[in-house]
Protein backbone atom coordinates (compact mmCIF):
# COMPACT_ATOMS: atom_id res chain seq x y z
CA UNK A 1 0.00 0.00 0.00
CA UNK A 2 1.43 3.54 -0.41
CA UNK A 3 2.17 5.29 2.87
CA UNK A 4 3.18 9.27 3.13
CA UNK A 5 4.64 10.35 5.92
CA UNK A 6 4.30 14.23 6.05
CA UNK A 7 5.93 17.35 7.97
CA UNK A 8 4.64 17.88 11.49
CA UNK A 9 4.17 22.02 10.62
CA UNK A 10 4.41 22.59 6.86
CA UNK A 11 2.37 19.09 6.01
CA UNK A 12 5.24 18.93 3.13
CA UNK A 13 6.08 15.63 1.91
CA UNK A 14 8.85 13.92 3.81
CA UNK A 15 8.99 10.55 1.96
CA UNK A 16 6.18 8.19 0.13
CA UNK A 17 6.34 4.88 -1.07
CA UNK A 18 5.09 1.47 -1.43
CA UNK A 19 5.25 -0.19 2.11
CA UNK A 20 3.21 -2.83 4.62
CA UNK A 21 2.34 -0.88 6.99
CA UNK A 22 3.24 2.68 8.64
CA UNK A 23 5.54 1.07 11.30
CA UNK A 24 7.51 -0.66 7.95
CA UNK A 25 7.42 2.88 6.43
CA UNK A 26 9.22 4.48 9.39
CA UNK A 27 11.68 1.25 10.14
CA UNK A 28 13.39 1.65 6.41
CA UNK A 29 13.62 5.70 6.71
CA UNK A 30 14.75 6.21 10.45
CA UNK A 31 16.95 8.80 9.07
CA UNK A 32 14.50 10.72 7.18
CA UNK A 33 12.13 11.25 10.55
CA UNK A 34 12.80 14.76 11.10
CA UNK A 35 10.03 16.48 12.20
CA UNK A 36 7.44 13.85 10.48
CA UNK A 37 3.88 13.92 11.60
CA UNK A 38 3.10 10.51 13.36
CA UNK A 39 0.05 11.42 15.14
CA UNK A 40 -1.57 8.29 16.10
CA UNK A 41 0.88 5.73 14.35
CA UNK A 42 0.45 2.42 15.24
CA UNK A 43 4.04 1.77 15.87
CA UNK A 44 4.03 -1.37 18.24
CA UNK A 45 7.35 -3.33 18.46
CA UNK A 46 9.09 -0.86 15.76
CA UNK A 47 12.55 -1.15 15.65
CA UNK A 48 13.43 2.79 15.24
CA UNK A 49 16.67 1.66 17.29
CA UNK A 50 19.02 5.21 16.41
CA UNK A 51 16.17 6.92 14.44
CA UNK A 52 16.43 10.36 13.71
CA UNK A 53 12.78 11.44 15.60
CA UNK A 54 13.80 15.16 16.11
CA UNK A 55 10.73 17.49 16.79
CA UNK A 56 8.26 15.04 15.29
CA UNK A 57 4.22 14.55 16.52
CA UNK A 58 4.62 11.12 17.83
CA UNK A 59 0.99 12.26 19.79
CA UNK A 60 -1.33 9.10 20.79
CA UNK A 61 1.35 6.55 18.79
CA UNK A 62 1.33 3.54 19.95
CA UNK A 63 5.17 2.69 20.53
CA UNK A 64 4.33 -0.38 23.13
CA UNK A 65 7.30 -2.02 23.06
CA UNK A 66 8.96 -0.13 20.14
CA UNK A 67 13.06 -0.12 20.15
CA UNK A 68 13.87 3.68 20.46
CA UNK A 69 17.35 2.79 22.06
CA UNK A 70 19.87 5.55 21.37
CA UNK A 71 16.51 7.70 19.09
CA UNK A 72 17.05 11.41 18.52
CA UNK A 73 13.47 12.51 20.19
CA UNK A 74 14.79 16.00 20.80
CA UNK A 75 11.57 18.50 20.85
CA UNK A 76 9.34 15.53 19.63
CA UNK A 77 5.39 15.33 21.02
CA UNK A 78 5.19 12.23 22.73
CA UNK A 79 1.73 13.55 24.48
CA UNK A 80 -0.56 10.42 24.95
CA UNK A 81 1.95 8.16 23.18
CA UNK A 82 1.97 4.60 24.63
CA UNK A 83 5.75 3.77 25.80
CA UNK A 84 5.09 1.03 27.66
CA UNK A 85 8.09 -1.51 27.39
CA UNK A 86 9.33 0.59 24.88
CA UNK A 87 13.23 0.34 24.74
CA UNK A 88 14.79 4.08 25.63
CA UNK A 89 17.94 3.89 26.58
CA UNK A 90 20.23 6.47 25.48
CA UNK A 91 17.37 8.21 23.93
CA UNK A 92 17.52 12.14 23.75
CA UNK A 93 14.53 13.25 25.18
CA UNK A 94 15.64 16.80 25.72
CA UNK A 95 12.74 19.31 24.84
CA UNK A 96 9.77 16.35 24.45
CA UNK A 97 6.42 16.83 25.28
CA UNK A 98 5.51 13.91 27.70
CA UNK A 99 1.72 14.53 28.61
CA UNK A 100 2.00 17.98 28.17
CA UNK A 101 5.17 18.51 30.28
CA UNK A 102 8.46 19.39 28.27
CA UNK A 103 11.44 17.23 29.47
CA UNK A 104 13.98 19.53 30.12
CA UNK A 105 16.63 16.30 31.52
CA UNK A 106 15.98 12.73 30.82
CA UNK A 107 13.00 11.22 33.00
CA UNK A 108 14.02 8.18 35.00
CA UNK A 109 12.70 5.02 34.31
CA UNK A 110 12.23 2.46 36.56
CA UNK A 111 10.76 -1.27 35.65
CA UNK A 112 11.03 -4.78 37.13
CA UNK A 113 9.46 -3.46 40.16
CA UNK A 114 5.32 -4.36 40.83
CA UNK A 115 5.07 -1.06 38.62
CA UNK A 116 6.65 0.87 35.84
CA UNK A 117 8.19 4.00 36.92
CA UNK A 118 8.66 7.18 35.44
CA UNK A 119 9.80 10.25 36.99
CA UNK A 120 10.54 13.50 35.15
CA UNK A 121 11.23 16.81 36.92
CA UNK A 122 7.99 17.33 37.60
CA UNK A 123 5.91 14.45 37.97
CA UNK A 124 6.04 10.93 39.49
CA UNK A 125 3.98 7.91 37.56
CA UNK A 126 3.46 4.93 39.32
CA UNK A 127 1.62 2.58 36.99
CA UNK A 128 -1.17 4.80 35.76
CA UNK A 129 -1.29 6.59 38.65
CA UNK A 130 0.32 10.50 37.63
CA UNK A 131 0.57 12.83 39.69
CA UNK A 132 3.27 15.50 40.78
CA UNK A 133 6.24 15.27 42.99
CA UNK A 134 4.31 17.27 45.91
CA UNK A 135 1.60 15.56 45.49
CA UNK A 136 2.77 11.80 46.32
CA UNK A 137 4.50 13.41 49.17
CA UNK A 138 1.51 14.67 51.15
CA UNK A 139 -0.62 11.71 49.95
CA UNK A 140 -1.81 9.71 52.61
CA UNK A 141 -2.85 6.22 53.46
CA UNK A 142 -6.45 6.46 52.83
CA UNK A 143 -5.37 7.74 48.91
CA UNK A 144 -2.69 5.73 48.68
CA UNK A 145 -4.35 2.28 49.90
CA UNK A 146 -7.44 2.92 47.09
CA UNK A 147 -5.04 3.14 44.04
CA UNK A 148 -4.57 -0.73 44.52
CA UNK A 149 -4.65 -3.59 46.79
CA UNK A 150 -1.22 -3.60 48.60
CA UNK A 151 -0.20 0.01 47.34
CA UNK A 152 0.05 1.41 50.95
CA UNK A 153 2.73 -1.35 51.96
CA UNK A 154 4.39 -0.43 48.87
CA UNK A 155 4.69 3.03 48.53
CA UNK A 156 5.94 3.02 52.32
CA UNK A 157 8.79 0.59 51.22
CA UNK A 158 9.56 2.32 48.45
CA UNK A 159 8.60 6.36 49.23
CA UNK A 160 11.92 7.52 49.88
CA UNK A 161 13.79 6.17 47.56
CA UNK A 162 11.34 7.15 44.73
CA UNK A 163 10.66 10.94 46.19
CA UNK A 164 14.64 11.19 46.52
CA UNK A 165 14.95 10.24 42.44
CA UNK A 166 12.63 13.25 42.22
CA UNK A 167 14.52 15.65 43.98
CA UNK A 168 17.63 15.01 42.16
CA UNK A 169 15.71 15.39 38.74
CA UNK A 170 13.88 18.11 39.95
CA UNK A 171 17.40 20.12 40.47
CA UNK A 172 19.07 18.91 37.33
CA UNK A 173 16.28 20.57 35.44
CA UNK A 174 16.56 23.62 38.07
CA UNK A 175 20.39 23.50 36.26
CA UNK A 176 19.17 23.36 32.77
CA UNK A 177 16.50 25.80 32.53
CA UNK A 178 17.71 28.52 30.79
CA UNK A 179 19.42 26.58 28.11
CA UNK A 180 15.78 24.95 27.42
CA UNK A 181 14.22 28.20 27.42
CA UNK A 182 16.78 29.28 24.95
CA UNK A 183 15.48 26.01 23.23
CA UNK A 184 12.14 26.51 23.06
CA UNK A 185 12.01 30.08 22.01
CA UNK A 186 14.24 28.74 18.81
CA UNK A 187 11.62 25.82 17.99
CA UNK A 188 8.86 28.57 18.04
CA UNK A 189 11.29 30.90 15.60
CA UNK A 190 11.56 27.23 13.30
CA UNK A 191 7.91 26.20 13.43
CA UNK A 192 6.92 29.82 12.53
CA UNK A 193 9.32 29.78 9.58
CA UNK A 194 7.87 26.35 8.25
CA UNK A 195 4.68 27.32 8.68
CA UNK A 196 5.12 30.59 6.20
CA UNK A 197 7.12 28.13 3.90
Amino acid sequence: MKITIRARFSDAIKFEGEYTSTRHACESNKANLYGANLRGANLYGANLRGANLRGANLRGADLYGANLRGADLYGADLCGADLRDADLYGADLYGADLYGEKLIVQPVFISGLRWEITISAEYLQIGCERHTHKEWAEFKRPRISAMDKGAYDWWKAHKDMLLGLCKLNAEAAEKERPAFEKYCAEQEALKAKESAA
